[in-house]
């Protein structure tokens, strides 16, 4: 009896908390992330394109790895991916970011207000301390407040959803990454520093190319050459 009910309350905890992931309008922009990694994760390990992420020839390869994996999944337009990449090839990686999270013309592009940025910086702490019961919280605080616009929205959700899929991804992955080379291939990992990266890239991608897309490719790429 014991035994069923503890089953019971398991699957109850489950349930409700597989139900607040999906209360995310754009939790797949984090799975779509996830998968990018595992792509290319495959094709260095095939091509032998390790060991020096911040080389200028492996970003390149980077680079084309993420576009390939649109072009064969046909998950963007294909202006979208032209533009996304025409993005890619104007900045270097990392992109210096003048202001906390983002550059500051940016801010002013999007009209983005200071709501959005005391949410981002929530954000960013939830994953600073790898609190993902707090991202999935600060899904309902976003959808109830009248002060944030539907861009800044849409943006915050985006990046809560690839901050806890990144979360869990490196937890169970970062083994085979140092292997080759992420982090300089040492002993010392920190899991939300490298998550932390992930949401770096992913707002001024998003911000930067004014697609979702774009939060997913940057937040890929800058995850590995943070």
């Amino acid at each position: 009896m014991k035994k069923l009910v503890l089953l019971i309350v398991v699957s109850l905890f489950y349930v409700s908390n597989l139900t607040a992931q999906e209360n995310n309008p754009y939790d797949y922009v984090g799975k779509e992330h996830n998968k990018i990694l595992d792509f290319t994760y495959k094709k260095l390990t095939k091509e032998k394109k390790y060991q020096n992420f911040k080389n200028k020839a492996n970003i390149n390869f980077l680079k084309n790895c993420v576009i390939e994996y649109y072009k064969l999944n046909k998950k963007e337009k294909s202006s979208q991916i032209s533009d996304i990449r025409g993005y890619l090839d104007k900045y270097p990686f990392p992109i210096s970011s003048t202001g906390p999270y983002y550059p500051k013309s940016m801010k002013k592009k999007y009209r983005l207000s200071n709501k959005f940025d005391e949410m981002l910086s929530r954000i960013f702490n939830s994953v600073d301390t790898a609190n993902t019961k707090s991202l999935i919280q600060l899904v309902e605080t976003i959808k109830k407040d009248k002060q944030l616009n539907v861009t800044e929205k849409k943006f915050l959700y985006a990046t809560i959803s690839i901050g806890y899929n990144s979360l869990n991804y490196w937890k169970k992955n970062v083994v085979k990454w140092k292997n080759i080379g992420k982090g300089g291939g040492n002993n010392k990992f920190s899991l939300p520093s490298w998550a932390k990266s992930d949401i770096r890239g992913a707002v001024i991608g998003g911000l930067g190319t004014g697609t979702l897309a774009g939060a997913i490719v940057v937040g890929a790429i800058w995850s590995l050459t943070d």
